[in-house]
């Protein structure tokens, strides 16, 4: 009887960034505290590998590992049979492994198992041992052999593999003593073929990595990086990313218990990094949660009541970190400054903007106070009462509160959306709805893309709601009016034919912010025209364009030919542009005729 046979094959491959980003986003809900990110633009394809565990055929768990078989049960027969051995595999995976006290042990390899959904670093050395029990292969039965691995979701840095080996096992269960198991590790350390590991005790085998490779099998992954910057190393590798906070220089202490800590990172080549590059830790806990906001991240920071007097103060750390392995890691102390629920803690000033509709700003310079664990809404919709102005909401302006429109006496007398602004809605393709009325701005008036949103301090567009953002003492919130999802204030959006108007319509005023591509000639200049160069921008849809004129040449004569003068008659010389061939022609006076000897 020929003997079954089962082949794994890790393959080394180089992929491109968008490749390897598409694996890791399918991996992001495996491992949510380490994902990898989405910009494929950042990723150095030099530094990226992946090892892809390939099977020979279709096979049950995925992972890698495929075994022929050679006999009369049909294939449905083996479904079935599979589909009744779930439960008593998972048993084997959870059974431990009885060969503990083998001489062959690797106990003196290092203790630190892989980091399971983690991204904190070890200052311990590893082995790579990637569980601390292993299934027993069990006594052989009657049911079709089945594969069993202990590749999982894991994260390691050099610090925990000792030689930078990494150890998994693989083996048969319920093996009928006719199949054969055989391992290939394939990476740019190795030939195309890729060679065959030999396990240990037949089971245990172990694969030595190169910084920066991903192992990958369906979607189990094990990433081997650089360590990252740490309180003994706070900046790694050649250009660290640039960190700022909202808690940057600050001397005064805080008041609202319900802190909103914003956060921004961006690399050497000035682009932001993304959340998932991004790690905050408060008073050592690092958050959990993801953070709202795009480009600057917010974070909630809760202070509790100080064990001790009025005050305490906490320590805030962010690691950021780029996929060139470069990172960097700073820490900010806070003083909390305790106030009892519903005390004033401050006062912010709110202002009233409808720039995108022709009125700019309408209403300024209230300022309202804040209230212990009182959000933003409350804030705004008193000041609206205070400007003689109505509010229509839903929720509550405690919870869940949604700003539908403002309405007042003839609020919105005289609108007209500016001509630069018209233009963009009619290419972005949104649905004019016109005025509804003139005492009142409500979503959905003058296009399908309108409502209400708000700044904070004039540039910041939280990522959540009003009543999700609690305020500090001296901030201003200006609540704005868009016409189309925000583009009009600078912001971006999928919905409409494009994704940016290049500018912003407000504070009574419109700025540019376009991203203009390398200048092109579309007109080359000439001897006696001007040529014209474009420079247009990038953003799809937008029209702006740049002309800038390029002098004309003049021509550039070279004699050619020459007629030497006589007495009688006058010489020229021909000169030819060098350029275009124009010619033109210069006169040589006649020779004067010698004096007369008798004179």
């Amino acid at each position: 009887m020929d003997k079954k046979k089962i082949t794994a094959i890790l393959t080394a491959l180089l992929l491109v960034a968008s490749v390897c980003l598409l694996s890791f986003r399918e991996l992001e809900t495996v491992v949510p505290e380490d994902p990898i990110g989405n910009h494929s633009e950042e990723i150095d394809v030099d530094k990226m590998k992946q090892l892809d565990m390939e099977s020979l055929s279709s096979f049950k768990h995925g992972y890698g590992i495929d075994r022929e078989r050679k006999g009369n049960k049909k294939a449905q027969d083996e479904k079935k049979d599979e589909s009744d051995e779930k439960g008593e595999e998972q048993e084997k995976e959870e059974s431990k492994n009885p060969d503990d006290s083998d001489e062959d042990s690797n106990k003196d390899d290092g203790d630190i198992d892989g980091q399971e959904e983690s991204d904190d670093a070890s200052d311990q050395e590893g082995d790579g041992d990637t569980a601390e029990e292993t299934p027993d292969p069990g006594k052989p039965t009657t049911h079709d052999p089945k594969i069993i691995t202990d590749l999982k979701n894991q994260f390691f840095t050099t610090k925990q593999l000792k030689k930078d080996k990494y150890k998994f096992y693989a083996y048969i269960a319920d093996n009928d003593g006719e199949t054969t198991l055989s391992v290939k590790f394939r990476n740019n350390e190795t030939s195309i073929q890729g060679k065959y590991l030999t396990p240990k005790r037949g089971r245990d085998y172990t694969a030595v990595l190169s910084n920066g490779e991903v192992i990958k099998q369906i979607t189990y992954t094990i990433r081997y990086t650089e360590d990252k910057a740490d309180d003994d190393d706070p900046e790694k590798g050649e250009h660290p990313p640039v960190i700022k906070t909202n808690l940057d220089n600050r001397t005064k202490p805080v008041k609202t218990r319900n802190f909103i800590f914003t956060v921004s990172a961006k690399t050497y080549k000035k682009k932001y990094l993304p959340y998932d590059h991004i790690k905050v830790s408060f008073d050592g806990k690092t958050l959990k949660t993801t953070p709202t906001g795009a480009g600057t991240y917010e974070y909630d920071l809760y202070f509790n009541p100080p064990d001790h007097g009025d005050t305490e103060t906490h320590k805030v750390k962010v690691l950021a970190w780029d996929d060139e392995g470069n990172s960097k890691q700073i820490e900010r102390k806070v003083v909390y400054e305790f106030a009892n629920e519903g005390d004033v803690i401050g006062k912010a000033t709110v202002n009233v903007d409808a720039t995108v509709i022709g009125l700019g700003v309408i209403a300024s310079g209230a300022k309202c106070d804040i209230k212990q664990d009182e959000p933003a809404s409350v804030v705004i919709v008193e000041a609206l009462e205070e400007y003689g102005f109505t509010a229509e909401y839903t929720g509550t302006p405690k919870s869940g509160f949604y700003l539908k429109g403002i309405s007042g006496g003839y609020i919105a007398n005289g609108a007209r959306i500016p001509a630069n602004l018209k233009e963009k809605l009619e290419d972005d393709g949104l649905n004019m709805t016109g005025q509804k009325s003139k005492n009142r701005i409500n979503e959905f008036d003058y296009t399908e893309g309108s409502g209400w949103l708000y700044t904070i301090d004039g540039h910041l567009h939280p990522g959540r709601g009003m009543s999700g953002y609690y305020l500090e003492d001296g901030d201003v919130v200006t609540l704005r009016f868009t016409l189309a999802y925000g583009k009009d204030l600078g912001g971006t959006s999928t919905r409409g034919l494009l994704s940016s108007y290049c500018g912003k319509w407000m504070n009574g005023s419109y700025t540019a912010h376009h991203n203009m591509g390398d200048p092109e000639v579309v007109k080359e200049p000439t001897c006696e025209e001007d040529g014209l160069k474009e420079t247009r921008c990038k953003v799809k849809g937008c029209r702006e364009c740049k002309e800038e004129t390029i002098p004309k040449l003049g021509h550039d004569f070279k004699e050619v030919s020459r007629e030497e003068p006589t007495y009688e008659k006058e010489g020229k010389i021909i000169y030819k542009c060098k350029r275009c061939d124009k010619t033109k022609t210069e006169t040589i006076p006649k020779k004067p005729k010698p004096d007369d000897p008798d004179d």
